[in-house]
Formats: structure tokens, C-alpha cells, sequence
């Protein structure tokens, strides 16, 4: 699940980097390489001017163009470019997130899931989990019912609270029983044993694009307006830095979504990608949004601002936010430890 959670990310880290690769070469800027994965150099084939790489370590990738962190004579440098290109091509990742996350939505309207008799997942410390029930297995009956339905087995334990039942199971072929006592869960308003279903995925022909576009583009301006003010109550202090995550904790909730099927895995990409949407483009330095600051001020003084000052910036705005990774991923080892 480890896998899945790095491939997730550095695929919508690739998309970011593809952001600010499309905008360069539109606004005609030299693209010097474009690398997906970080690292030592695996592979790699020239194009015209631009070197496409593929590195060892499959964490993002990274668009190199000429003249971005330093001056250069070269017109086709970024350094060179009015303002208004340079804008676009650093706004350019932040929007491809953004838009990745709508497609996801879109498509996301076209699946069915219907939920069937197969335990996904078991939850620690559940009657289930103690009865030895496992991920994989088909429930067959309840008390000498038949299910066929993940709605028959919700049916069952609604009807036996605090009362043992009788679920027989078929694992790889051989059939078990195990004696279970539901109990109410307080969080769910229900009677639960502890098991989630697995999903069916199927298409949904009734669907409509244009429902689907409109609802994709919706959730996404949700969403994100919901992160926006869970990050003015980080700076307000009416919400604690306890309440996000480092990369450990957003690994650990993508192998999550993961086991529970690849419906949730989606969901949960978008909500990952408009994430770093809204994180690049806050004005701190090393992204993009400290970039498009710089340009604003540049626009408003009519003259750039120096390229040595505003690299000592960025690199000094790295370091910090390498420290608040490591202190983010230090939190989340203790949350996961507990």
C-alpha cells in the first residue's frame, strides 16, 4: 500500500510539473528538461531542445527551465519574459491540480458502487476483528439465512444488538462459522460488527456529462473553499496544526483508501491534488505562490526585483519548509504510533 500511496503522489506531482510545462512552452520559454521522478537519472531521450528523464526516485518530477532561478542574455529565458507569462507558467501547476481534480470528480459521476457481501476490511478492537473474521471472506448466512446482499447482512446485525449470531463465511473455498456479537457504535448510530464491504464497481449509463461536469466543477470549488478556511483557522489559531497531516499521514490515509476500494482511492486523489493546489500557491517562499508575490511586486515597481535576493529568499524559505516536513512527519509517526 506504500507503493500506492507514492505512485499517487508523484503522479499528481507530475501533473503539476506538466502544468508549468505546457504554460512554458506556450509562452515560448526554453524547457531544459523535464524529469518525472527525482534522483539519479535512469533513462532519458532528447526532443528538440527539452531532455525528458526518468529518475530513480519515484517522488514528483520537475520542469527546469532556462533562466529561472538566475539572469541569462538568452530571450527565451524565463527571466527574460514579461510578467505576465512568467505568471501564468508558475500559477500554470497549481491549475493543473485543480483541473485534474474536476476530471476526477467528472469521472468519478459515471461509476456505480454497489456494495456486496465481501469484507474489505475489518477494524481492530471490533467483534468481528475478535472473532477472527478476515479481509477476503464471503458472508453466506447469518443464523441460517441466506445473503446475498451487503443490505441482507446490515439487515441481520440491525436485528441482534448485544445478542450473538452465527455468520458463516466462505475463505478461499472452505466454509467457517464464527459466533459474533454486534454492539451499537455510538458514532455510527448503528448497530456494527466492525467490517466494511467491498464495492462492485460498475457504470452508471444513466449519467449525464453535463450533470456530471457541473457537479465535478462544484465539489471542487467546495472543497476548496473548505481548505481555505481550515488554513485561515490554522493562522487564527480556531484550528491546531494537530489537525493536518505531514507525508507519512497522507501515505497512511491513501493505503487506507486503497484497501477500501478504488472508488475512495479517487476520491481521496482529488482531494489530495486540490490540496496542493491551494498549498503551492500560498505566498511562502520555495512556491509558487511566493513567485507569483514576487512577479505582483515586480508588476506594481515596473522592475524586477534582484534575481540573487529573491533566490536567497526562496532557498532560505526551502530550508524552513524542509524543517516543518520533517516536524509534520515526526507528528504523524507519534498519531500513528498511539
Amino acid at each position: 500500500m506504500i507503493a500506492i500511496s507514492i505512485i499517487v503522489l508523484g503522479i499528481l506531482i507530475v501533473f503539476h510539473e506538466l502544468g508549468h510545462f505546457i504554460a512554458a512552452k506556450l509562452s515560448d520559454i526554453k524547457v531544459e528538461e523535464f524529469s518525472v521522478g527525482m534522483g539519479p537519472k535512469l533513462v532519458g531521450f532528447k526532443k528538440g531542445e527539452t531532455l525528458y528523464s526518468l529518475r530513480l526516485f519515484p517522488i514528483g518530477g520537475y520542469c527546469k527551465m532556462l533562466g529561472e532561478d538566475e539572469s541569462s542574455t538568452d530571450i527565451r529565458a524565463y527571466s527574460n519574459k514579461p510578467v505576465l507569462a512568467r505568471f501564468a507558467v508558475a500559477a500554470a501547476g497549481s491549475l493543473m491540480n485543480f483541473l485534474v481534480a474536476v476530471l476526477i470528480f467528472i469521472a468519478m459521476g459515471f461509476i456505480t458502487v454497489t456494495p456486496v457481501p465481501v469484507v474489505q476490511s475489518v477494524i481492530p478492537d471490533y467483534p468481528a476483528a475478535q472473532a477472527g473474521i478476515m479481509p477476503g471472506d464471503v458472508v453466506v448466512k447469518v443464523d441460517g439465512y441466506s445473503i446475498k446482499t451487503w443490505s441482507d447482512l446490515q439487515a441481520a446485525v440491525s436485528e441482534s444488538v448485544d445478542k450473538p449470531v452465527t455468520i458463516e463465511v466462505n475463505r478461499a473455498g472452505k466454509i467457517l462459522d464464527f459466533k459474533v456479537t454486534p454492539v451499537y457504535d455510538e458514532k455510527n448510530k448503528k448497530p456494527m460488527i466492525g467490517i466494511t464491504p467491498k464495492g462492485k464497481i460498475g457504470y452508471n449509463n444513466k449519467a449525464s456529462l453535463a450533470v456530471n461536469v457541473k457537479n465535478g466543477i462544484y465539489q471542487s470549488f467546495y472543497i476548496t473553499q473548505v481548505m481555505l478556511s481550515s488554513l485561515t483557522g490554522l493562522v487564527t489559531g480556531r484550528v491546531s496544526v494537530n489537525d493536518f497531516m505531514g507525508p507519512v499521514g497522507i501515505i497512511s490515509v491513501v493505503g487506507e483508501a486503497a484497501r477500501s476500494g478504488f472508488y475512495n482511492l479517487l476520491g481521496l486523489t482529488s482531494l489530495i491534488s486540490l490540496n496542493l493546489a491551494i498549498i503551492n500557491l500560498l505566498p511562502i517562499p520555495a512556491l509558487d505562490g511566493s513567485r507569483l508575490l514576487f512577479l505582483l511586486v515586480e508588476a506594481v515597481r515596473r522592475r524586477p526585483i534582484d534575481r540573487e535576493k529573491e533566490g536567497l529568499i526562496h532557498f532560505i524559505g526551502f530550508i524552513f519548509l524542509i524543517l516543518f516536513m520533517i516536524f509534520m512527519t515526526y507528528k504523524d509517526i507519534l498519531r500513528l504510533s498511539r
